[in-house]
């Protein structure tokens, strides 16, 4: 679970926005920089992923 800020107020934030089937775009991209590491845009609904942005699959899974 990723949590971001929409408040306008508030840095860093977020800005969302849909389109008319009410997929969500958001902006800027997303970046965890912990343990995950994962960084991607959303747009139209869907991921789309940085390059070196995909999080690594767990040995453990």
């Amino acid at each position: 679970m990723i949590s971001l800020s929409l408040n306008p107020q508030r840095r860093p934030r977020w800005t969302l926005v849909t389109d008319f089937w009410l997929r969500p775009t958001i902006h800027p991209s997303v970046h965890q920089r912990n343990a995950c590491g994962c960084h991607f845009w959303l747009r139209n609904g869907q991921v789309h992923w940085c390059k070196d942005g995909r999080p690594q699959p767990n040995p453990m899974n």
